[in-house]
């Protein structure tokens, strides 16, 4: 049977309902086969970690900079709204995160503040890209209303959720920047929104990022139920 990883993986590629489907179908012929005798039933719930790097405000600013920029690049390069006004900030974001590197080594007062300084910035820069890049996808859509163009309206479709997702990082560290830090639903990653902050308890990982799975393993070793859990449930 796929290992717990295996299980999350093929849930995030196919979705759901297409595994639990196809979990059916194997529990199926098993039955047939007389292969589960079902008396005993272990629950168990794991953490499947994400192959992201470690979340800060400043990172997800950067992270949703890059997404969009390059989503407009492939849009241009698609030959949709090739005459919106778009500037590359990447490299103004990537000196303030160098600069945040750099403070974060001292931990003075002024350190801290030079950092929250500099997150503010960096929020503004991000507005600033987010604004041109909705801009972008405006013109884009009125470009294609008539055109029918599924592949262009699909890469249009791709930025329009980008923008959605650095909207709401926008939102979350603006929170923090007042002083609220207890967020629900928070975004850690930009690449994998699913991904949770999960406490484990190991002494060098007190947070992990992930994903809880529950698994239903019948006495004979084989998985007669999965489900990733939506946030992280207790």
């Amino acid at each position: 049977m796929p290992d717990h990883s295996t299980l999350s993986k093929l849930t995030k590629r196919f979705g759901e309902d297409t595994l639990e489907k196809l979990n059916t179908l194997i529990l199926q012929k098993a039955l047939e086969k007389k292969l589960i005798k079902a008396k005993k039933i272990r629950i168990d719930t794991t953490v499947v970690k994400s192959n992201i790097h470690h979340p800060t405000d400043a990172s997800l600013l950067s992270d949703g900079v890059k997404v969009l920029t390059r989503l407009v690049k492939k849009v241009k390069d698609a030959g949709i709204a090739a005459k919106a006004e778009f500037q590359d900030r990447t490299r103004s974001v990537k000196k303030r995160i160098l600069n945040i590197v750099r403070f974060t080594k001292n931990r003075t007062n002024e350190a801290k503040e030079n950092v929250h300084k500099t997150v503010k910035e960096l929020v503004k820069i991000t507005i600033d890209v987010l604004c041109s890049a909705s801009k972008v996808s405006s013109m884009a859509k009125n470009e294609i209303k008539e055109a029918h163009n599924k592949s262009k309206a699909i890469l249009i479709q791709k930025l329009d959720d980008a923008i959605s997702t650095v909207g709401r990082v926008i939102e979350q560290t603006n929170e923090v920047l007042k002083g609220n830090t207890s967020i629900p639903d928070r975004i850690v990653s930009i690449f994998d929104q699913g991904a949770r902050p999960i406490k484990r308890g190991k002494s060098r990982a007190d947070v992990e990022f992930g994903r809880k799975v529950t698994l239903s393993e019948s006495e004979e070793g084989l998985i007669i139920c999965s489900r990733v859990e939506k946030g992280n449930p207790g």
